[in-house]
């Protein structure tokens, strides 16, 4: 390594490492107001939510922990470290960035650290990592849709009373899928086409079904699994050798597109021109 490449590692490292620092505080920051301001502190405890929610926010650990292992891996390469290091580097950073959030839940009094959410963090890193680790492409690729509901208007506190709010709390409005690139099946099929299967859930207005007294308690929403079957686009497939596009596709891939799909849903199958 010449020098003019040690001095460009060097400024790549400090650019990774101030951004990233950033981008951690802030989004503790954000998290913090937007989740843990308006209820009451308490002792660190435990708390078993696996049964709450239909597993929804589950769900939103694993997508969040693949997505942040992958940006960290980019970073940790971009730095100068080798793809090995990068990769330990960045599985290790993202659970300790992941179990953050335990820890706000571990003092709320509302809530409490999670398992269950810790062990949803391991497997969305371990995806990543062990894909990562026999090869380049990942075969499996998490994505995330949002279709706001009418459900935050009944109550608001908990689901969000914002679209920003919404997109985080209101799990009836998200979809969590995997896509996978059907070029594994066949060579001659392009790599960006892909059979997608979704996970949602509806009448969701509370962990469980019961609700906090005063609250909406005359309500009963029926609360209901929903499993799609869906294409979708792999952008990272896509080539081209313009780099604002590269970063442009690589951002949009953790996002499915709206195509026609399958619902199976209260065990009946329905279809859908466009599914979000």
């Amino acid at each position: 390594m010449g020098q003019s490449d040690s001095l460009s590692y060097k400024r790549q490292k400090a650019i990774f490492f101030t951004t990233a620092g950033v981008t951690y505080a802030g989004s503790l920051s954000a998290l913090s107001y937007t989740w843990y301001s308006k209820y009451d502190k308490a002792g660190f405890h435990w708390f078993n939510d696996n049964k709450e929610w239909l597993q929804m926010d589950k769900c939103g650990h694993s997508f969040s922990a693949y997505q942040l292992s992958s940006a960290l891996f980019r970073g940790f390469e971009y730095a100068g470290y080798s793809r090995k290091n990068a990769l330990i580097y960045a599985s290790l950073s993202s659970q300790i960035a992941m179990a953050s959030i335990e820890v706000f839940d571990g003092f709320s009094a509302k809530w409490g650290a999670s398992w269950g959410d810790l062990l949803a963090n391991l497997s969305g890193t371990s995806l990543f990592t062990i894909q990562k680790a026999l090869g380049d492409e990942q075969w499996i690729i998490p994505k995330f849709s949002f279709l706001r509901s009418d459900y935050y208007t009944y109550r608001p506190d908990a689901l969000g009373s914002t679209l920003s709010e919404n997109i985080l709390k209101d799990y009836n409005g998200q979809t969590y899928w995997l896509s996978f690139p059907l070029q594994r099946i066949h060579q001659k099929i392009p790599g960006w086409i892909c059979l997608s299967i979704g996970y949602g859930a509806n009448g969701l207005i509370s962990g469980n079904q019961t609700i906090p007294n005063g609250q909406v308690e005359e309500i009963n929403f029926e609360r209901y699994r929903q499993y799609y079957l869906s294409a979708d686009i792999n952008f990272s497939a896509i080539k081209t050798n313009n780099k604002i596009l590269k970063s442009l596709f690589k951002t949009i891939n953790i996002l499915k597109l709206p195509f026609p799909a399958f619902e199976l849903s209260q065990r009946k199958i329905t279809g859908h021109l466009l599914c979000f």
